[in-house]
């Protein structure tokens, strides 16, 4: 009997980007233990929790959709870590979600400075 190893390493419960270079590496060590014919990249659950396509969404700016992905983007996502794995990492396809993942965590609409004191802020503080 076979056995692989379903490796949900994509959030099928939010709508936002995964951090492909943290799943990357997580596979890779997965990898290392199962071998590379055992494990299958797949999402968390199923993405009936997500919204279908951010191609839709026409009314957010660059950079805000470059920080969301809903489940069509989330499949892309699936597929961009499996050719990695299999050694047809798309370069570019993953500086991209380096630099989304860059620009939320340094902008403004989601760091708070007076937060950064140790302090609890709502929206608006």
């Amino acid at each position: 009997m076979e056995k692989y190893l379903f490796a949900g390493v994509i959030d099928g419960r939010n709508i936002w980007a995964n951090n492909l270079d943290a799943s990357l590496n997580a596979l890779q060590a997965l990898e290392g233990v199962v071998g590379k014919d055992k494990l299958v990249v797949s999402t968390s659950c199923s993405l009936l929790h997500t919204a279908v396509d951010l191609v839709n969404e026409n009314k957010l700016d660059k950079e805000l959709k470059s920080w969301l992905a809903f489940a069509a983007q989330k499949l892309l996502e699936v597929n961009a870590l499996a050719k990695a794995i299999s050694g047809q990492k798309d370069e570019a396809f993953f500086s991209s979600n380096e630099a989304a993942h860059a620009s939320r965590k340094s902008s403004p609409r989601v760091t708070n400075e007076a937060c950064s004191k140790g302090c609890f802020c709502l929206e608006g503080d």
